[in-house]
């Protein structure tokens, strides 16, 4: 099989929306990690955890849920 060799100066990661429309991965996020964790999850989760970061959501979960994780594993 034959390599391909790209020069690469830098890689972009669009998860914001911007540059292609990657919104809906973000969409249940909160809810699929409750319901993977056995726990159903409020139907205004998606309204409370939208302003978040990433640690502040973590936090909320482990809080609110008792995830028993770290916020780094939660993240």
């Amino acid at each position: 099989m034959n390599q391909v060799s790209i020069n690469t100066e830098g890689i972009i990661f669009d998860l914001d929306g911007t540059l292609i429309d990657s919104m809906s991965a973000w969409e249940n996020i909160g809810s699929d990690f409750l319901r993977k964790h056995g726990i159903a999850p409020p139907d205004d989760l998606n309204e409370t955890i939208k302003t978040m970061s990433f640690a502040e959501s973590a936090r909320y979960f482990i809080e609110v849920y008792g995830i028993a994780m770290t916020e780094e594993q939660v993240g």
